[in-house]
């Protein structure tokens, strides 16, 4: 490969010798080429590779004086891309609106800029001016028009190489054309799409495109074409939106593959039917495109595109709160009922703003470790308990206590749990140190069977997953080894040979990539299996798989320096227009006053970036980006590995400075922060007015503070702070890992149990994260300092939580970023901490340990805790019941019936406690049919019977059962 590369070089330097003058700097060099009169073009040099390409100077104009309507479309099944309707056809081809090409006639060499001459044409005259700007490596080829009379204008450069389509090893057209997708015709994303505003191709051992100079993308949200289908009457979806309001303003499109079917990179500006196209006499337009060519693989034309054309860095820093202020906030927040969205009768998260009498839970590990992580007992049973009840008994995800047919997102109605993946199940069993037979025998049970979980996505089926899960419960090496065989042949079909389509990956073969994170490899999964079997190439794969998740997470526009305004007027109009009262699906949005008011600010205006975000989809990406951002503690574990700033700059832009509680869903303005207060969602649900508010993700959103605050104290401290996890599949993108089951190491020193309980350190300022753990004689709190100077803080103990003596004078041992020590003092729990830019620091506190208490709530027994039987009466009518023990100290007897309202009317339980000759009875009369026993002592034996009215009168019973003995 590397001798193409050596002979193209050979062939082309004819015309670099033989030219007169070149304009350049450290990086290019752009010369005209020999024989310019006869076949104009320039030639581009990468000097260090002395890597050339011959550029022809040609530009398209395209000129209509029709308006056309510009609407959203699909190519390949895929968004983003637009077209335009005009009174006589529908096209997504914008050279058919009109177009001339236009090839330079001459040119000078001014200033160290290489300005090329056109001809005059009728509806304007173009220009391209080819020059270096400071902080640039690359060449910029400025292209402009000057509009000769009225009408809707685009310009775009034509004149880049062509490449045949087999001889490309990377592809990328955003959102979704990557890997080896090659888009199926011409079309044009727009600038709302264009996360990574650039397309290129990697072939014959080089990166090649154009990207759109940052200069030219201003700081605002760009609003897809959909938009304007507001208003519109045939369109039930977009029909309640207001006719007058926000409407589609890219800037620019562009494609990776032209008319003809070969490998092209172009981009054109402005985009007809909007309002930047509309130009009168006179009126001009230009815009900055800068050239990528860079040597290597894909992945390292990735990192100069990102690192040098983007100016892709760590914008961030913490804002308004620290991160464990967030996670204090967010965690009130969901144990607040109401506040919250809790059901406590159906056990599980509102789901009104998709699926209104809906409820959704994503994943039980998620406030079970929470419990762990903060000691919180609130959390274990008013949370945990319920939601491992709901994860057990419902068959998916997504429960409606109605069965009428038509609902949106396909709900169940039934108790045929559980509704998890096999990886949770394994996951509860470790955390709850398998005091729980039921996760492990349901988890053996299901192994295998395709199930539909989330919606109608097909999960199981005996995954390389599954088999990697299956292995940590039961470590039979045939299980590891059949995980390796199936992730080696996934491999096989979409790493050593990338994907082709949107349907060759397995999972996706009956319904294509949804998620974002169905578009790349299974990062968390290959670096879960990595971190099991220690083989490279596991790694490597997800460190791929996290370059290319690069290009969707967003890098423009860049925050300009300085403050902005936000809340311009006092008030804030809502992304939607209001709130849906309907399950049905497609059912569109009551209208409402969706304005917020709130206080009109000046504020730094990277608070209010978008960049390092990634959409939830792309099929929803018209309603911006999410901070539901699991991936950056993924990432920031591989940039551990790997070395690689890019992915610990993505990962500190998504998560740090966002939000001080829970910010709700989808954002689609740089020009306001009401979602970053503290207050945001502490309001009844109509209350919420900006954006989407989906309950079941406040949990998911605290399992992921806390997975980045561990993993950000792992990649700052080069592993010397390490909390080992576990891992959280999830659903969709939701993928995290959970902590408290694993013991870690702190500088040094061992069996240290994290601890990060409430409100336990006060400070006076907010730049400082921190991570807590604690052995039996000693207190460890990590510092993280995230703002780009050095920062001294005050800290204060909460003697509420942390039992410090007054007066009483501790030892403490200071480590820096490397370990090294000094001792120190501390009285009355404070602290002056002084950390520099982006440093850490670590302090353990001697003397304030934690001693476990050795006093068990009864001796635990693993036998005769799980049962699943049928009524006397009914062999259909079954009933599962299981004694849930999530710790040492705690443990429920949960039931329930698969029989809905349709077969019964009531249901009663009658149990009593260790042969106790006084019985409890207790009625359940509406659906679902389930109970819970809190059992005093976890060794306590029920004895129980279930007996049920049917829906005609008669009785059905239960045979007697005692478990727990």
């Amino acid at each position: 490969m590397r001798k193409a590369i050596v002979l193209a070089a050979c062939c082309l330097f004819a015309f670099y010798s033989n030219a007169q003058t070149a304009i350049q700097n450290a990086y290019y060099s752009v010369v005209v080429a020999e024989g310019f009169t006869q076949s104009p073009a320039f030639i581009v040099t990468h000097k260090a590779s002395k890597l050339q390409r011959r550029i022809v100077p040609q530009l398209k104009l395209v000129f209509t004086q029709e308006q056309p309507e510009l609407t959203g479309a699909a190519m390949d099944g895929q968004p983003g891309v637009v077209a335009w309707r005009t009174k006589t056809m529908t096209t997504q081809d914008i050279n058919l609106l009109g177009s001339t090409d236009h090839v330079a006639q001459s040119y000078v060499i001014k200033n160290n800029m290489l300005a090329f001459a056109y001809k005059d044409a009728a509806a304007a005259q173009v220009s391209l001016t080819v020059k270096f700007l400071p902080g640039q490596q690359a060449p910029v080829f400025e292209v402009g028009l000057e509009a000769h009379k009225k009408g809707e204008y685009a310009l775009g450069f034509t004149g880049m190489p062509q490449v045949d389509s087999a001889d490309v090893d990377f592809v990328y057209q955003p959102l979704t054309w990557s890997w080896k997708r090659f888009p199926g015709k011409f079309a044009l994303t727009e600038e709302a799409y264009a996360n990574t505003a650039a397309v290129f191709t990697n072939h014959h051992g080089y990166t090649e495109g154009l990207a759109v100079s940052l200069a030219d993308i201003p700081y605002r949200y760009a609003l897809a074409a959909q938009w304007n289908n507001a208003g519109k009457a045939n369109n039930p979806f977009w029909s309640v939106f207001p006719a007058d309001g926000p409407k589609a303003n890219s800037l620019f499109g562009m494609a990776i593959r032209n008319p003809a079917g070969k490998a092209q990179p172009v981009i054109y500006s402005p985009l007809p039917g909007t309002g930047k196209a509309r130009l009168n006499k006179g009126d001009k337009r230009s815009i900055g495109l800068v050239y990528v060519l860079y040597p290597g693989n894909w992945e390292k034309g990735t990192d100069f595109l990102l690192s040098s054309v983007f100016n892709y860095r760590s914008e961030r820093q913490n804002a308004k709160a620290s991160l464990n202020q967030t996670l204090d906030n967010m965690l009130d927040l969901a144990m607040n009922d109401v506040y919250g969205g809790w059901n406590k009768e159906l056990k599980a998260s509102n789901y009104q703003f998709d699926v209104p009498g809906t409820v959704k839970n994503v994943s039980a590990l998620h406030p079970l470790s929470l419990y762990l992580f903060t000691g919180n007992e609130d959390i274990l049973k008013r949370r945990a308990i319920p939601m491992i009840e709901y994860v057990m008994s419902r068959e998916k995800f997504l429960f409606s206590t109605s069965d009428s047919a038509g609902q949106a997102q396909q709900p169940s109605h039934f108790l045929k749990g559980p509704c998890v993946d096999i990886g949770e199940l394994v996951a509860l069993d470790e955390l709850t140190k398998r005091y729980t037979p039921a996760f492990s025998s349901e988890a053996l049970r299901l192994f295998g069977k395709s199930r539909q979980l989330n919606m109608n996505t097909q999960t199981g089926g005996g995954s390389w997953q599954d088999y990697l899960a299956r292995y940590r419960l039961t470590h039979h090496p045939d299980d590891l080894k059949r995980s390796m065989e199936g992730a080696d042949e996934y491999l096989k079909q979409v790493f050593y040979k990338y994907s082709q389509t949107f349907f060759d990956s397995p999972g996706l073969r009956d319904r294509g990539a949804g998620f974002t994170t169905d578009y790349g490899l299974r990062i968390y999964d290959l670096f879960e299996l990595f971190m099991e079997t220690k083989k490279e190439v596991y790694l490597q794969a997800a460190i791929t798989g996290a370059k290319q998740l690069l290009l969707w997470t967003r890098s423009n526009p860049a925050p300009p320096a300085g403050n902005i305004t936000v809340n311009k007027g006092g008030e804030v109009k809502g992304i939607f227009p209001g709130r849906r009262v309907s399950a049905l699906e497609g059912a569109a949005f009551l209208p409402m006053d969706e304005t917020t008011k709130v206080a009109q600010a000046e504020i730094p205006a990277w608070q209010t970036s978008l960049n390092g975000l990634v959409p939830e989809a792309p099929n929803t990406y018209a309603f911006g980006p999410v901070m539901l951002a699991h991936h950056a503690a993924w990432l920031l574990r591989l940039a551990h590995y790997s070395n690689d700033t890019l992915l610990r700059n993505a990962a500190y832009n998504a998560v740090i400075g966002r939000y001080a509680n829970f910010p709700g869903y989808y954002f689609t303005s740089l020009h306001t922060e009401v979602y970053q207060r503290e207050d945001y969602a502490r309001h009844p649900f109509y209350d919420i007015k900006y954006n989407a508010i989906f309950y079941n993700h406040i949990w998911p959103h605290l399992a992921l503070l806390a997975d980045f605050i561990v993993s950000d104290f792992y990649y700052r401290s080069k592993g010397r702070i390490n909390f080992p996890g576990t891992f959280a599949p999830g659903y969709a993108f939701l993928t995290s890992q959970v902590y408290g089951s694993k013991k870690g190491t702190v500088m040094g020193n061992e069996n240290v149990q994290v601890w990060m309980p409430s409100h336990a350190l006060r400070s006076d300022k907010v730049a400082f994260n921190y991570l807590m753990g604690r052995n039996e004689k000693d207190l460890f709190i990590s510092f993280a300092n995230t703002a780009p100077k050095t920062v001294t803080q005050n800290i204060r103990f909460n003697k509420e939580v942390i039992p410090y003596q007054e007066g009483k004078t501790y030892r403490i041992i200071v480590y820096d970023h490397e370990g090294k020590t000094k001792e120190g003092s501390m009285k009355d729990g404070k602290l002056v901490v002084t950390l520099p830019a982006n440093g850490i620091g670590c302090i353990q506190v001697k003397g304030i340990g934690w001693k476990q208490d050795d006093v068990m709530a009864g001796q635990v027994k693993l036998e005769n805790r799980f049962v699943r039987y049928h009524a006397n009466e009914d062999t259909l009518a079954t009933a599962t019941a299981m004694i849930i023990q999530p710790t040492e100290k705690t443990a429920v007897f949960y039931i329930y019936s698969n029989q809905t309202e349709k077969e019964w009317k009531q249901c009663t339980l009658r149990y009593r406690l260790n042969d106790s000759p006084d019985w409890t009875t207790v009625t359940d009369s509406a659906y679902p049919f389930e109970f819970d026993v809190m059992l005093p002592r976890t060794n306590d034996v029920i004895s129980f019977e279930v007996t049920a009215v049917k829906t005609d009168g008669s009785t059905v019973k239960y045979p007697s059962k005692k478990m727990n003995h």
